[in-house]
């Protein structure tokens, strides 16, 4: 049986708001499989505002890297509710580049101010 739109919300908002919420970076739709590796890249801890009107923002800046060169670049982002393995709750494409990917090369960084994430999270 599939998941309602209600519950997933609630999962998501769940894991955004009252746990543990991990960023990563991946050169395709994410899966552990294409997320980026290598130098200092790891998945960064994320606090999210309180939802209002059925957004949430990031309630803090995130920086990844410096990056290991990637030859198929970043194209988007994932929220996992851990720092390793775990589940991806939502991912997008990252804001800097759209639908394309962003280059990446050895000692890049990309990095989110407050406010520069947004995750719809509308009811059912």
């Amino acid at each position: 049986m599939p998941f309602s739109t209600e519950y997933a919300n609630h999962i998501l908002l769940e894991t955004l708001i009252d746990n543990d919420a991990y960023a990563s970076l991946h050169s395709g739709v994410p899966t552990l499989a294409n997320e980026l590796v290598g130098l200092s890249y790891r998945r960064q801890l994320t606090t999210w505002a309180e939802p209002t009107s059925g957004y949430t923002t990031n309630a803090t800046a995130v920086e990844f890297g410096p990056l290991a060169a990637n030859p198929l670049g970043a194209q988007y982002f994932a929220i996992w509710d851990a720092v390793q393995e775990g589940t991806c709750v939502y991912f997008h494409w990252l804001p800097q580049g759209g639908e394309e990917p962003i280059p990446i090369n050895t000692n890049d960084t990309i990095d989110w101010a407050i406010g520069e994430i947004t995750i719809s999270i509308q009811g059912g």
